[in-house]
């Protein structure tokens, strides 16, 4: 319908139901949450947030950056020495490393991380899994009872695009719509590409998404949809660390 808002959340955080879910219901408000499935009920936390909590939790001085570069193949690029004295520059460090990881197969950031968790001195025990904890199955399905539609957003939250194997590829992508479906007992239509930019999906990823039975999957391009608009390509508009009067303004330029 004209001047129609679609609320959408990525990825399958708790909070989706804890904060969002209550407000959602209290207003009669439809959405969707696009769910990584194999993180559903897990403890596991993304790798993302790990990097946040390795250098909030840090006491190291400096992070010497050869050995993440050998790790990630050379493939990113970073200071030959990053500097953690302050909250402020750990908080900046974790940003870069991130968005640096972001553009890498699923392998290498592994590879990063496991080497990043030694040089940073952050083990597992002080990694506060609760804060960025994902789903449970039952949160998930209350939801799906309750008028919030359910997604795929693939089960690993890989980038899809440096996915070199087909069968990698369809697997990540099939397996997400079928667990999903599975866990819920309902079907599952929308996808949303994890990252969501142009070069986190092609025309391999979007050829696996049709092949799947998706109806409409969603990216990160921030822009206004339109009749015309690709439904596998629906633009959106991001509100991450938005305050209010922004996240406002960013919705209305587009109504």
């Amino acid at each position: 319908p004209r001047r129609a808002v679609a609320v959408t959340f990525d990825d399958g955080y708790a909070d989706n139901y804890a904060l969002a879910y209550p407000i959602l219901q209290k207003y009669a408000v439809p959405a969707t949450v696009f769910a990584s499935s194999g993180l559903i009920g897990s403890r596991k936390i993304f790798w993302w947030d790990k990097i946040g909590e390795m250098f909030k939790k840090t006491h190291r001085p400096v992070l010497e950056t050869a050995t993440i570069r050998r790790a990630a193949d050379n493939l990113i690029r970073l200071p030959t020495v990053i500097l953690l004295s302050s909250p402020t520059e750990r908080r900046a460090a974790a940003s870069n490393v991130v968005k640096a990881l972001g553009q890498l197969e699923h392998g290498r950031v592994a590879a990063v991380v496991e080497v990043l968790t030694d040089q940073l001195g952050v083990g597992a025990e002080q990694i506060d899994t609760e804060r960025h904890r994902l789903l449970t199955w039952s949160e998930l399905q209350t939801m799906a009872a309750n008028g919030v539609d359910i997604g795929a957003h693939t089960v690993t939250h890989q980038n899809l695009a440096r996915i070199r194997n087909e069968g990698e590829l369809r697997k990540e992508v099939n397996e997400s719509k079928r667990q999903l479906e599975e866990g819920m007992g309902k079907r599952v239509r929308g996808f949303a590409y994890p990252y969501g930019l142009p070069q986190h999906y092609n025309g391999a990823v979007r050829a696996a998404v049709v092949d799947a039975g998706f109806r409409y999957a969603c990216a990160a391009r921030e822009g206004r949809v339109t009749p015309e608009s690709d439904r596998y390509e629906i633009s959106r508009i991001s509100m991450a660390n938005a305050p209010l009067p922004l996240a406002l303004w960013k919705v209305f330029k587009c109504l």
